[in-house]
């Protein structure tokens, strides 16, 4: 199993697969996370823009692991993102090369992940988005897609992804999709996660009783193993929840949206 991992807004590949580091290790050898840094390199200026706490990210210049990162930059407004078709002409030219059977996302990564889900499965989307090589599908549909701490961009040229058919196919994401929201995340609310799960065909939602992490208690890692391992979309559906207990405390990474 492959999972294609995008990180969240201030973080890059190697803080996200640390924050992951319990998850991955409870999957096992059965899964390989791939973990991608976002092409954008943030400034102090842009985090700070997003009025976030960068205590924890902020960046030595000398050292790669530490640089935050992005998949696009906000105007003022929040409704015009910047840089993110760069992000997925990169994005194709890896899957292009690359195979998995999902994508994990958390936060920025999160919408990231569900917009390349739901255009993976439409051609005259993934024309749109230049995500066609040769004429041809970069790379097939997911067969499932993890959103944690998702939501529908505020872009209006990207909401549409979920909110309006196209000639070949119906609105909203129909990949399998697994949506984890917090239930005292002030930065992605599970209100403004609701309208990405409503666009979400095969949603399976999960809520924890923390904030803007990713919960990786213990009946959180038996969970995630068990999902992420299945081998259908009844078999993920028949997973037991682990929402019954507490996540747990985790330090929450910011996220400007």
């Amino acid at each position: 199993m492959r999972i294609l991992a995008l990180h969240g807004y201030t973080q890059n590949s190697h803080i996200f697969s640390k924050r992951l580091g319990a998850i991955r290790k409870a999957c096992g050898k059965e899964c390989e996370f791939v973990f991608l840094d976002g092409p954008h390199v943030l400034t102090l200026a842009d985090v700070n823009f997003g009025n976030m706490d960068v205590q924890e990210t902020q960046p030595e210049p000398t050292d790669p692991e530490l640089i935050p990162r992005a998949w696009w930059r906000s105007d003022e407004a929040g409704t015009k993102y910047r840089g993110l078709e760069e992000s997925l002409l990169y994005l194709r030219d890896h899957l292009v090369k690359e195979k998995y059977n999902g994508v994990f996302g958390f936060s920025q990564g999160a919408t990231m992940a569900a917009l390349l889900a739901a255009v993976l499965e439409r051609p005259a989307l993934a024309a749109k988005y230049n995500l066609l090589t040769d004429g041809q599908m970069s790379h097939p549909p997911f067969e499932f897609c993890v959103v944690a701490a998702g939501f529908i961009p505020r872009d209006p040229s990207l909401a549409g992804i979920f909110t309006e058919a196209s000639v070949d196919g119906p609105a909203g994401l129909h990949t399998r999709s697994l949506h984890i929201i917090g239930a005292t995340d002030i930065l992605v609310t599970p209100e403004r996660s609701q309208p990405l799960i409503d666009a979400s065909t095969k949603a399976r939602v999960e809520q924890h009783l923390g904030g803007h992490f990713v919960p990786a208690t213990g009946p959180w890692r038996t969970f995630f193993k068990a999902y992420l391992n299945a081998k259908s979309d009844d078999e993920a559906a028949a997973v037991p929840s682990p929402s019954s207990t507490n996540s747990g405390t985790s330090t929450p990474v910011t996220s400007a949206l």
